[in-house]
């Protein structure tokens, strides 16, 4: 899936996420993590970089993915 926005590492610091977003954030990654572990994946190099932010393209919302599996 292509992920148009940033990386979580890419954020804006001066502009930062109210703590809301980021508790949203946070259950979205443990959500993929627990998936991943379900299917037997493993994400061996987790940091901000890997964590690509995107809008969902029906409602806009933001969605946190992780990536690089290579």
């Amino acid at each position: 899936d292509y992920a148009a926005e940033l990386s979580l590492n890419l954020e804006q610091p001066e502009n930062p996420l109210p703590f809301e977003q980021l508790l949203v954030d946070f259950h979205q990654i443990l959500s993929g993590a627990a998936a991943l572990e379900e299917k037997g994946l493993v994400q061996t190099d987790p940091k901000l970089e890997n964590l690509l932010v995107k809008k969902d393209k029906n409602d806009g919302t933001r969605l946190v993915q992780i990536a690089d599996f290579g």
